[in-house]
């Protein structure tokens, strides 16, 4: 938490997430540096 990245895909529809709960959804990928640094597994 609180790293920098240039993108970061969650996991939920911020749009329709109460504010309190905006850190609950999984980070699904994270690019760094115009690199994937994370992904996460499907399924």
């Amino acid at each position: 938490m609180g790293k920098a990245a240039d993108l970061c895909v969650l996991g939920g529809d911020l749009l329709h997430t109460a504010p309190h709960d905006i850190p609950s959804p999984p980070v699904t990928l994270t690019v760094f540096d115009g690199r994937v640094v994370h992904e996460a597994d499907e399924g």
